[in-house]
């Protein structure tokens, strides 16, 4: 009720009804407002609870909520890759798998959205759901899950292709001994 009632008193400033387009574009454009926000703000809990407040609001609907919580999702690898930037080779390896986890799972849920947004209700129905953000909170688990028992057939494939793609660089001092030090031969015993 807090979030719904602080993002009200925005309504004025920001309003997101404008961009509540139905089918694909929807689709599409609130993936990409999703996937802009969590890039953004580096946070897509952050970016959940916007989106959630927008819903109960009343700004967006249902269907738009949940292509952007697909889009916290591909937003969520723009900290990946940051993180990976100070990282040794194999945290570069696990931001371009989190990224292909990401952007797989994100594409396949958008060419099955329809159907999916059907058995989300169905879902609903079973599970007695009625609050629309527990909706959304299912969507967000059932995508996430759906994308571990998918993916999990396909890892020895990624690894294979991460070892192939992501590669450490060059030593240029692998020739060069690694703990002789020049001043040490000012002292014998240190020497030996």
């Amino acid at each position: 009720d807090y979030i719904k009632s602080g993002f009200e008193n925005f309504k004025h400033i920001i309003d997101l009804s404008r961009f509540d387009f139905a089918g694909f574009k929807g689709v599409f454009v609130f993936l990409g407002l999703g996937a802009l926000l969590t890039g953004v703000i580096q946070s897509s809990t952050a970016t959940m609870a916007i989106i959630v407040a927008a819903l109960l609001a009343g700004q967006i609907s249902l269907e738009n909520s949940l292509a952007a919580t697909l889009g916290t999702s591909v937003g969520g690898v723009v900290t990946a890759v940051l993180a990976s930037l100070s990282t040794n080779i194999e945290g570069k390896k696990l931001a371009f798998a989190n990224c292909i986890f990401n952007f797989g799972i994100a594409f396949l849920i958008v060419l099955i959205f329809p159907y999916f947004i059907h058995f989300l209700n169905f879902l609903s129905i079973v599970l007695n759901i009625e609050d629309i953000a527990l909706k959304v909170a299912l969507f967000h688990t059932l995508f996430n899950l759906i994308g571990v028992v998918l993916f999990s057939f396909f890892t020895p494939q990624i690894v294979l292709f991460l070892n192939k793609i992501v590669k450490a660089p060059k030593d240029k001092n692998k020739d060069k001994p690694l703990y002789l030090d020049s001043s040490l031969v000012k002292f014998s015993d240190t020497a030996i």
